[in-house]
């Protein structure tokens, strides 16, 4: 299945839809908004301009979304390796 965010991206866990309201309160809390931008999100797109300025909040939720659902790969044995001293081996 094919994003409709970026050409070419994969979407690896179910797809959300923009008629989902759960995005929207996500978010309100991960950006600081302009008072237009919250009232286009409480009340709805009214015109093609504003359904444009909704779909470019969605991607860019989708994006934060996946960035925040990313496992991060752990350090540790890089870390142990980076203190070594080469000259002890």
């Amino acid at each position: 299945m094919q994003s409709s965010c970026q050409p070419g991206s994969l979407i690896l866990d179910k797809p959300t839809s923009m008629t989902d309201a759960s995005w929207i309160e996500e978010y309100k809390q991960w950006k600081i908004l302009k008072p237009s931008q919250i009232q286009l999100l409480d009340e709805g797109a009214q015109s093609l301009s504003q359904t444009w300025l909704l779909n470019q909040m969605w991607c860019d939720w989708k994006e934060m979304k996946k960035l925040k659902e990313t496992e991060l790969p752990s350090l540790a044995p890089a870390l142990n390796d980076f203190n070594k001293d080469p000259w002890d081996e």
